[in-house]
């Protein structure tokens, strides 16, 4: 049986990413987390929560034992994550060098950990993903580090999908805008905090009526359209999807 592996998997987009693959049935998801107790209610036969530290590598070994002799079909690497930034911590024109480090290192640095690890593994034709996001187009606030490594991201996909032909693999990014989560909570609360240390004003129901949320599973939706094989055609593309928010094009 085909394997769809999602690093993530505990995240609000990761999550749906897995329930929508388990739900066709016509494959094997594994779902990995730093956390893997946070899986724990998604087990089943078709889901194999597995623990694993994109940042370190902890725990790639086990994905390739329990890969086995199956082939991979699908990779989505949808990790992401929130940073505590110790007061005094150095910033550059508003950007916190911290933060540029933290997620350049967990969402290029982790991806290409994975891929290294489960190269040899893949099927002819699978597809490779990366969840990117609007903010590598158009940063919100204090957003610099997500937005570089969102940026990163689809140019390192680019570069990938020129190395091999997409017959053999193809390599996407879907960059959702906004997405209903805690985590766009936070960062909303990060441009408010911002916005003040500025001496700006700032409208928090303006500007979340203005973000024009979308639900996760919508994501989900449009990476699953990846897994058929005319999505090959788009090799080395950025999809976006954020109900028209960006303003450019990626």
């Amino acid at each position: 049986m085909n394997v769809v592996v999602v690093a993530g998997a505990s995240g609000t987009i990761g999550g749906a990413i897995a329930r929508r693959f388990v739900a066709r049935g016509d494959c094997r998801v594994i779902g990995t987390a730093r956390n893997v107790e946070a899986l724990a209610a998604m087990r089943s036969a078709a889901f194999l929560p597995l623990a694993l530290d994109v940042m370190t590598g902890k725990g790639l070994d086990q994905l390739i034992e329990v890969i086995g002799g199956d082939r991979v079909s699908m990779f989505v690497s949808a990790v992401g994550g929130d940073l505590d930034i110790p007061s005094g911590e150095v910033t550059v024109f508003g950007v916190t060098e911290l933060l540029v480090r933290h997620d350049v290192e967990l969402k290029v640095h982790g991806f290409l950990r994975v891929l290294h690890a489960i190269e040899g593994h893949f099927e002819s034709g699978a597809a490779i993903v990366g969840i990117g996001g609007n903010l590598g187009a158009e940063p919100l606030g204090d957003t610099g580090g997500v937005g570089a490594a969102d940026a990163a991201l689809s140019n390192l996909v680019r570069q990938m999908s020129k190395s091999v032909s997409s017959s053999t693999y193809s390599f996407h990014v879907v960059a959702p805008g906004p997405v209903r989560s805690p985590r766009i909570e936070h960062l909303i609360d990060s441009a408010e905090a911002h916005a003040k240390a500025s001496g700006q004003p700032f409208d928090r129901a303006a500007m979340s009526s203005a973000l024009l949320l979308i639900d996760a599973d919508d994501v989900a939706w449009l990476v699953e359209t990846l897994y058929a094989g005319p999505a090959s055609r788009m090799n080395g593309g950025t999809l976006t999807i954020d109900n028209g928010l960006r303003m450019g094009t990626p």
